[in-house]
């Protein structure tokens, strides 16, 4: 598939005699993607089993939180190895597995959720074939058998990736009188959109606590992606103006690509993020996820497209 821009680009070129009106519907169709990527914000859902010391036939249960708004459910990651799992939309009455007839059949987790670069697999997130609706107040419940005994009691974290969606009428689904004028200044400005990159440090305290964000810029841009060059960090993200992504802590590898990961560079949004003029997307977070691996300072990586 030919990318839109060169394909807008090539067509003016080829053309002139027209490229006024081309451009003009080029523009015009910009404007909806803003208008669009309005309606959407990345949403995560992370959970955590602590595992115990030794083997046991039962599962450990753990539940997402419940949100007071409906949720687009799109994919899961984990850095778990070899583990089993039953799944839920709930409780145990709304399986999101058919087991058939059979007794004690499990489920791979595998089948369900990409790995985080140590827990080797499918690296990154997986996404689903077909994205499901979580309706407000509704969890997921993943149970998760314990069939080895490793001797101590391990942590597990799984994060569900998610979208939260708008009215158009809502309030923060809509630009501004000013912020329109700024959008369409900027797009005006070029032919068509073009790739811009974004760096934001991350230095740990004595804490193991950070916070970063992404520069503050005078022109509206979208987000396409993050990547990270580190690992094992929870993290709250989402706009200064406390617009969260999430209730809890996520990974970091849920948000962002981990800079081993030979599959892909970026970890890209199914939809893209916008983000109006002097916004920032606020990064705060903790060098550990399981408290045995620790985060080294480094860099979230931001790709970034204009309007």
């Amino acid at each position: 598939m030919q990318n839109p821009a060169f394909k807008h680009l090539s067509s003016i070129l080829q053309r002139p005699e027209t490229s006024a009106i081309t451009q003009a519907e080029y523009n015009k169709n910009r404007l909806k993607k803003v208008e669009d990527a309005l309606l959407l914000r990345p949403f995560y859902l992370p959970v955590q089993h602590t595992l115990p010391a030794a083997a046991q036939d039962a599962p450990i249960d753990e539940t997402t939180d419940q949100e007071r708004f409906d949720l687009i459910v799109t994919g899961a990651i984990t850095d778990a190895i070899d583990r089993n799992v039953n799944f839920f939309y709930g409780n145990q009455r709304n399986s999101l597995v058919n087991y058939g007839r059979e007794a004690n059949v499990k489920l791979s987790l595998d089948a369900i959720a990409g790995k985080s670069i140590a827990a080797a697999g499918f690296a990154g997130v997986k996404n689903f074939s077909v994205p499901f609706h979580l309706t407000e107040q509704d969890y997921l419940t993943l149970e998760m058998y314990q069939e080895t005994t490793p001797g101590a009691t391990e942590i597990v974290t799984t994060c569900f990736n998610a979208y939260r969606t708008f009215k158009p009428a809502n309030l923060e689904a809509q630009l501004s009188d000013l912020e329109r004028a700024k959008v369409l200044r900027e797009i005006s400005k070029r032919r068509a959109p073009e790739e811009r990159l974004a760096v934001c440090k991350v230095a740990f305290d004595a804490n193991g606590e950070a916070e970063a964000e992404t520069p503050k810029d005078d022109e509206p841009y979208f987000i396409l992606g993050f990547r990270s060059t580190f690992t094992d960090a929870m993290v709250r993200a989402g706009f200064d103006s406390n617009r969260s992504f999430s209730r809890n802590p996520f990974p970091i590898w849920a948000i962002a690509n981990e800079d081993s990961n030979a599959r892909q560079t970026w970890n890209m949004l199914l939809s893209p993020l916008f983000v109006p003029s002097k916004e920032q997307l606020v990064f705060r977070l903790q060098n550990t996820i399981d408290g045995v691996n620790f985060a080294s300072d480094g860099n979230i990586e931001v790709l970034r497209r204009t309007v």
